[in-house]
């Protein structure tokens, strides 16, 4: 009988992980409590926090303690590297280069045609070299860049359908930029992600949500949803879950597709059929909160009105307005960056 890795080798990987994430998320606390949060040893603690102290990690004072010697406060150090999210839409591209926690050090809104992948992507790069050359982060820092995007994104094949209104061919992660980017940003990790699931994952993670699910709606030039179902982003087998801007209910005998029918309808129509297709997705998948962003702002009060007679579901919007989007791929970067250090290889972890 032979195995891929050892056994002592994954679990190694995932306590890594386990332990570098919890750090990533409480901030600040000791080596004791962190064995005893995750029920592991004291000396796989300290096995695994070792590499990157001075780094990534630092001490900082006591711990509180009501006698006996203090524990060694542990910090997370969020600005020792830089992470970056992008969102693409039609006529521009909004950028955000921020410490590791989403603090935001750079923000734009670039107006662009990104029909163009080509074009885009050495936009995309000349605009961070930019940023580097005027000394507000070092190329060297850079560890992950999310692009959020209309679409399907199949992480197998690491390709990019990208739909409407950008309809990319033949798109995949390792073509999208050229090799003075990869000459420039040596350590940066590129993924890609649906514009509606990563809204779904920022959503969640600034809501410090766990095991609850969660549908993000998000109305740009189309229509696009992402669900997170008991902490977990639901996909699908190809990709395609969330993509509600496809569905054909039938309106008044026409079948024509949820995005279609919604470009063209007055407000009332709108309201009525966005509640229709929240009503399908709340008996589907049964959600403790539904996030709208995007152009939603004269859809709320009305929808929110109808949907009281639904118990137990919240309706809100989005707090991060135009940036609810990036701060979700930011959300993602943040996760592949702790991915990348604990695995040392590509891994796909859930949030």
């Amino acid at each position: 009988m032979t195995f891929n890795k050892t056994t002592t080798s994954v679990l190694r990987e995932q306590n890594s992980f386990r332990i570098l994430d919890f750090l990533y998320k409480k901030g600040v606390t000791t080596r004791t409590a962190l064995s005893k949060e995750l029920n592991l040893s004291l000396p796989t603690v300290l096995r695994v926090i070792q590499p990157y102290m001075n780094d990534l990690l630092s001490i900082r004072g006591k711990d509180k303690s009501i006698g006996g010697r203090r524990a060694d406060r542990i910090f997370f150090n969020y600005s020792a590297r830089k992470i970056a999210g992008i969102q693409i839409e039609r006529d521009f591209f909004i950028i955000v280069i921020s410490t590791l926690n989403r603090t935001p050090l750079i923000v734009e809104k670039v107006l662009f045609n990104c029909k163009s992948p080509s074009d885009l992507s050495k936009k995309i790069t000349d605009k961070l070299l930019d940023y580097a050359k005027s000394n507000q982060f070092s190329p060297t820092d850079l560890e992950a860049l999310t692009i959020a995007v209309a679409g399907v994104i199949d992480e197998e094949k690491h390709s990019i359908a990208a739909d409407f209104p950008l309809e990319w061919k033949n798109i995949f992660y390792d073509n999208f930029f050229g090799s003075d980017f990869r000459d420039s940003f040596p350590k940066c990790k590129v993924v890609f992600e649906n514009d509606a699931n990563a809204l779904a994952v920022g959503e969640y993670t600034d809501r410090k949500m766990t095991d609850e699910s969660l549908i993000a709606l998000y109305f740009g030039q189309g229509i696009g949803a992402g669900v997170v179902i008991n902490g977990k982003l639901y996909k699908g087998d190809h990709g395609q879950a969330g993509e509600i801007g496809r569905w054909v209910p039938i309106f008044n005998g026409k079948d024509e597709t949820f995005e279609s029918y919604f470009e063209h309808s007055e407000l009332s129509k709108k309201i009525q059929v966005v509640l229709s297709v929240l009503s399908d997705l709340i008996m589907l998948f049964d959600p403790s909160k539904i996030i709208l962003a995007g152009n939603v702002e004269e859809l709320y009060e009305g929808l929110i009105q109808n949907l009281r007679m639904i118990p137990n579901v919240s309706l809100e919007k989005s707090i991060k307005k135009d940036l609810a989007v990036v701060n979700g791929a930011l959300a993602i970067s943040a996760n592949e960056f702790i991915k990348k250090v604990a695995y040392k290889v590509d891994k796909r972890v859930n949030i």
